[in-house]
């Protein structure tokens, strides 16, 4: 009897360890799960997102335009040589402004209009807005009447000309010789219309001053002259007196 109590006693401590560990184990178990105390959570998916890399976005370039050509000009090297009207370029077959159309000889004293039949070849280092200004300067027709010459620009071809009377100033032209005695005698002249005077006479003569004017004078290209002589010795002969 006394070895069956022990027996029992043994078993029954057993058996509470037992059902003690069991539900130590299912509180445990049910409160803090096992992978949270050893540090591991769920597995959880993680997605790997892939970027795609943008492309540069490249500007489009403008179209090229091909620049307009310039228009082929004179250079300017003076405004206004015979007056108003008048423009001195480097010689130049070009009209140095679109107004300016009327080409002038300086060698010659001729002036050609586009009904020239010279015109394109002529290289003019004087040009004018129209015919009248050309004739305030002194310059005459390319058809007036007086043999000249002028040089192509191109090949330099001689250009004859001057055959046809058309122009007021074509009695200044020197046709025959010497132009018709002027008002103080040999080697004077009254001038045409618009101040013109003789081809290859250069002395301008002021009525108002009584000054005569060579063309070294600063203020010869804007006199319009009432008289011409045909050197310094005649003006004074008339009683001009030379410019200061």
């Amino acid at each position: 009897m006394h070895d069956v109590n022990w027996w029992m006693m043994v078993l029954a401590f057993l058996l509470g360890l037992l059902l003690t560990f069991a539900f130590m184990i299912r509180r445990v178990t049910r409160e803090v799960p096992i992978y949270a105390a050893l540090g591991r959570g769920p597995k959880t998916e993680v997605k790997k997102v892939v970027e795609t890399p943008k492309k540069p976005v490249v500007a489009k370039a403008a179209p090229v335009v091909a620049a307009a050509a310039a228009p082929v000009v004179a250079k300017v090297i003076k405004d206004e040589p015979y007056g108003v009207g008048s423009v001195r370029v480097a010689k130049s077959v070009a009209p140095p402004r679109t107004e300016f159309l009327v080409k002038g000889d300086e060698d010659t004293m001729r002036y050609f209009t586009v009904e020239s039949p010279d015109y394109e070849r002529v290289g003019a280092e004087v040009w004018f807005q129209d015919a009248a200004s050309a004739e305030r300067a002194g310059f005459l027709r390319w058809d007036a009447p007086g043999d000249y010459v002028v040089t192509d620009h191109v090949g330099g071809t001689v250009i004859h000309g001057g055959t046809v009377e058309s122009t007021e100033t074509a009695k200044f032209a020197a046709v025959a010789g010497e132009p018709e005695e002027g008002p103080y005698g040999k080697g004077s002249a009254r001038a045409g219309a618009g101040g013109v005077g003789p081809v290859g006479w250069t002395i301008k003569g002021n009525a108002d001053s009584g000054l005569y004017h060579t063309p070294a004078s600063n203020a010869y290209e804007v006199t319009i002259a009432e008289y011409w002589f045909a050197d310094e010795a005649s003006a004074e002969a008339a009683g001009f007196k030379k410019y200061q």
